[in-house]
């Protein structure tokens, strides 16, 4: 159940707009947060009564909206508040989400994903289905995975190791660097 009624919504956003009260007092008199009112009036504003009304149903935005409005936000200053109203969309952090996800992941990541898990699948079973024994003597391919193995294992831990040392040695850099800052 929604927190404020669409009724009582409309009257407080008329006490606003229509008796000139300030959102201030609105505020202290009803005991609900400014930046609450604040938002239902720009809502009403934008959107009329409908805006005010609680969406019971997700919307879903197809891909072409999604990168309209990514693209509108990057190559713009507006906000995403402003974006959101261009594009009627309900909630700016959909902007935002979207545009953070464009970012990692490049504009294919807004496109519409199947519904529901996707299945785990776990080394052991990816690597097993993707070997296939190519002659009829599987121990001697068994025998070659397992010094592939061995061979990656060492490989690495070399690179490990090798990490270890560039780590320390920039930290013995950066050390260095301190010091020689901290005597000018």
């Amino acid at each position: 159940m929604a927190k404020y009624s669409h009724a009582f919504k409309m009257k407080i956003v008329s006490e606003v707009i229509k008796d000139g009260n300030s959102i201030r007092r609105i505020s202290k008199k009803y005991n609900i947060k400014q930046d609450t009112i604040s938002k239902w009036v720009n809502t009403y504003k934008t959107r009329g009564d409908a805006g005010l009304h609680r969406n019971k149903a997700k919307k879903i935005y197809d891909y072409e909206l999604k990168l309209k409005a990514v693209a509108r936000y990057l190559e713009s200053d507006l906000s995403y508040a402003e974006v959101a109203q261009e594009f009627n969309v309900s909630n700016p952090s959909l902007i935002c989400q979207w545009v953070t996800t464009f970012r990692n992941s490049g504009e294919d990541s807004l496109r519409p994903k199947k519904p529901g898990r996707r299945p785990v699948v776990t080394e052991n079973k990816k690597h097993f289905k993707q070997v296939q024994p190519t002659n009829d003597n599987i121990y001697e391919e068994y025998q070659a995975l397992k010094e592939e193995l061995e061979k990656c294992k060492i490989e690495l831990n070399n690179l490990r190791i090798d990490n270890e040392i560039l780590k320390a040695l920039r930290r013995q850099r950066l050390a260095e660097e301190a010091k020689r800052n901290a005597k000018h």
